[in-house]
């Protein structure tokens, strides 16, 4: 004659759930007795002196006359264009000064052309036609320019990477391609027309 499952016969007197009986002198969840004399959720005496929502808070960042300043300082002729860029980087702002930052701030310093000057003898058909001098910018491309230097003084030595063992020299190279007012090119020290090294 077992008592059917939650019948009181079962579970001795046991009171309904959530009964003041059930839960012994344990008085409910949330109640004033259970939490104690603990104030609510965002009063006063439990935060300290917070303020009430809508009290005034840290100003936001004015990126408005910061970006004026930064422009006045890294380029004027921008200036005009202040408000049309924050209203593309609006709540994007961090973006905004990470790309300034980058193409302002870190741009490597103007060369000054502070490196060596080489020179090199040219001719036409066996007429001399004078020497082109070329100042190095060592300080804006220490390596590009030593490596130029050497071609230049013949002191790199020979080329393992030929069949033949040539000399690392621009001496007798010729330039396998001049545009008139604009470039001349040459240097190929391997096949002399380009194509090699």
């Amino acid at each position: 004659a077992a008592p059917t499952f939650g019948s009181a016969s079962k579970l001795g007197t046991a009171p309904t759930f959530g009964s003041p009986a059930a839960l012994g002198s344990t008085p409910a969840f949330g109640s004033p007795s259970a939490l104690g004399a603990a104030p609510t959720f965002g009063s006063a005496s439990k935060l300290g002196t917070t303020p009430t929502f809508g009290a005034k808070t840290p100003e936001k960042e004015d990126h408005r006359a910061k970006l004026v300043e930064f422009y006045q300082k890294h380029n004027p002729g921008k200036l005009d264009t202040v408000d049309a860029t924050l209203k593309k980087y609006a709540g994007r702002e961090h973006e905004l000064w990470a790309q300034l930052k980058k193409k302002y701030q870190e741009q490597a310093p103007e060369a000054e052309g502070t490196g060596p000057r080489c020179f090199l003898e040219l001719e036409k058909d066996g007429e001399k036609l004078g020497r082109l001098v070329i100042q190095l910018f060592a300080d804006k491309v220490p390596k590009t320019a030593e490596n130029f230097r050497m071609l230049c003084t013949g002191e790199g030595g020979y080329s393992q990477a030929t069949f033949a063992k040539t000399k690392r020299c621009y001496a007798s190279t010729t330039f396998h391609r001049v545009i008139s007012d604009f470039m001349a090119q040459g240097g190929d020290f391997t096949r002399g027309d380009g194509t090699g090294g």
